[in-house]
């Protein structure tokens, strides 16, 4: 917990930045592979020259790289609605708890 944070000395928000570079460097490592396997599967880069398959590969692998960080946003935006879902949810329930209590009083539980 925190005292791991405090033993070395780094605080919650340097620990988030380097959460983000470690993000960063998987989806530039998911693009590679994709990349990699692309190019492994599609026949007319075998006809291709180094150079001009490094270049088709770094097309490919920044295309892929925006690709995920598109998804990682989405999934980020995703998970912030679901979470304000469950806040309304819950004060929702809490209104109808308070509400339904105060009906059974005025009624004599009928």
């Amino acid at each position: 917990g925190s005292r791991s944070h405090d033993r070395a000395g780094l605080s919650p928000c340097v620990l988030d930045k380097h959460g983000k570079e470690a993000e960063m460097l998987k989806d530039i490592a998911i693009s590679l592979l994709g990349t990699l396997l692309a190019m492994e599967w599609t026949p007319w880069t075998a006809e291709l020259g180094i150079w001009e398959r490094v270049s088709v590969g770094a097309g490919w692998t920044s295309a892929l790289i925006i690709f995920c960080l598109f998804c990682d946003r989405c999934a980020g935006r995703w998970r912030r609605y679901r979470q304000r879902v469950e806040r309304v949810r819950q004060s929702v329930d809490k209104l109808a708890g308070l509400k339904g209590g105060r009906a059974n009083d005025s009624t004599g539980g009928l």
